[in-house]
């Protein structure tokens, strides 16, 4: 697919792009400052030099300087002073200069001044004219000089302050084209993160994406009509072979039963002929358990939500499997808690008999030596959240626990069997589909076993009292 690399090369672009125009305009305000900074600070020494050269001028009869008001209302207000010195480094004018700077100074001296921008640890700028070297000097704290060039302190100061401000332009900046950009990512993404999940919950979903990123939405919709045809024919195949096993095998067991209870056969024909009978119900469940497991899979089996009191159902379980013959080696009893009798769950009363009943079968199942069978219902509170725990246990040969461990993995794999699995009679669909069903209804499903200790499941739940 080209179109998804070339998404993600415009976000990688648009970065890029945002990270040269930030540049930019860090540049524009850097310049904006220093022209600032120059108009009002730099500029102010040399227009001071300037102005008092300008006006310092010999009088006219020769003897000595005159010097303007304007250039001393200059020097005066910003506490600065001057010297004129000759070709020789003689003094030969000045203007209120410190004691210390006023002295003969050799053409070494003049040339260090002039290159360090000090006189005296006092900052200077100086000016050529015809008649000599005109230096104005200015108080200590007042610039920093660097071969001859004189920085502002106070301008210096605020050094720090230019470029928090900059920073947090660039911040603000980087900010808006951030919130810009995951709008307009999320907006994109959206619905293919929708479809994704769609997908990996098993249900079929269309997809209509535009830009950069149709291409992958045309994909996810090919992929989701494949997984629908797949779904539609596995359905199909198992709605097809329960139909179709389930003619013979009625005419199987109803023969199988008649040849059990017909007095004139021989007493083996007629117990081969009930093991056959058993064993085709059993394979009757089964294919009953592989429908409602798949169509609950793919939520092709809605729930019929009712109000369904738990104690009665259970009630009705088990009178069910005692008026209907229950073995003689197997005991069926009923336990129910005082605060459970009036327990009350919203959901669909024929699925949750098919789990019970499914857990009972388990027992009997693998436990063919017989066993105890024991159904309790009980009331659990979590919180503010009621829950009840049907529990089936017997006390058959259970297993052992790395069986157990590998059978609660099976079962969250929604697996018939597993290739792994050790036990000899391993627990397979039944147990699946009572997972299934648990679920299906906010429940959760918790299996115990230890090897000769038997074998116990409990469902938990949500509820309310009636």
């Amino acid at each position: 697919m080209k179109d998804f690399p070339k998404f993600f090369s415009k976000q990688l672009l648009a970065f890029a792009a945002l990270a040269f125009l930030i540049v930019i305009i860090d540049l524009v305000l850097y310049v904006v400052i220093a022209v600032y900074e120059s108009d009002t600070n730099f500029a102010e020494p040399s227009n001071i030099v300037k102005t008092v050269s300008a006006d310092l001028a010999i009088e006219d009869d020769g003897d000595g300087y005159a010097f303007d008001t304007e250039a001393a209302r200059l020097l005066d207000e910003n506490d600065a002073w001057a010297l004129l010195l000759d070709e020789s480094g003689s003094v030969v004018w000045k203007y209120k200069p410190p004691d210390e700077v006023v002295k003969q100074y050799s053409v070494n001296d003049i040339a260090l001044f002039s290159h360090y921008g000090y006189i005296e640890d006092r900052p200077i700028f100086i000016w050529s004219r015809d008649d000599g070297l005109l230096v104005v000097g200015f108080p200590e704290t007042s610039y920093a000089m660097y071969s001859a060039m004189g920085f502002p302190r106070e301008a210096m100061s605020r050094v720090p302050m230019y470029v928090l401000l900059v920073l947090t332009a660039d911040l603000i900046i980087f900010f808006a084209a951030y919130m810009l950009s995951k709008r307009r990512t999320v907006k994109s993404i959206a619905p293919l993160t929708e479809a994704l999940e769609g997908l990996s919950s098993g249900q079929a979903v269309r997809v209509s994406l535009g830009g950069d990123l149709r291409e992958v939405g045309e994909r996810i919709n090919e992929t989701s009509e494949i997984i629908r045809k797949k779904d539609n024919a596995r359905d199909s195949w198992i709605r097809g072979i329960s139909h179709d096993i389930r003619t013979p095998l009625s005419m199987i067991t109803g023969y199988a039963d008649g040849i059990a209870k017909d007095e004139s056969a021989p007493v083996r024909v007629r117990d081969d002929a009930a093991i056959i009978r058993a064993q085709g119900m059993r394979i009757k469940d089964l294919v009953i358990d592989l429908n409602a497991a798949s169509q609950l899979e793919y939520d092709m089996q809605p729930l019929n939500v009712e109000e369904v009191r738990v104690a009665g159902l259970l009630r009705e379980i088990v009178a069910d499997y005692l008026n209907g013959g229950l073995p003689e080696k197997y005991d069926l009893g009923l336990t129910v808690d005082g605060a459970a009798q009036d327990l009350v769950l919203v959901g669909d009363s024929r699925l949750v008999r098919r789990a019970v009943q499914n857990l009972v079968q388990n027992a009997m199942g693998h436990n063919p030596q017989g066993c105890a069978i024991e159904v309790g219902l009980h009331a659990k509170r979590d919180g503010s959240a009621e829950y009840c725990s049907i529990t089936v246990s017997d006390t058959g040969r259970g297993m052992p626990t790395n069986d157990l461990v590998l059978l609660q993995s099976r079962i969250l794999q929604s697996a018939a069997s597993s290739s792994t699995d050790r036990s000899p009679e391993p627990h397979g669909l039944g147990l699946v589909l009572v997972e299934k069903i648990v679920r299906a209804h906010g429940g959760v499903m918790q299996l115990t076993s230890e090897a000769g200790a038997g074998f116990s499941a409990k469902l938990y739940l949500p509820m309310r009292h009636a």
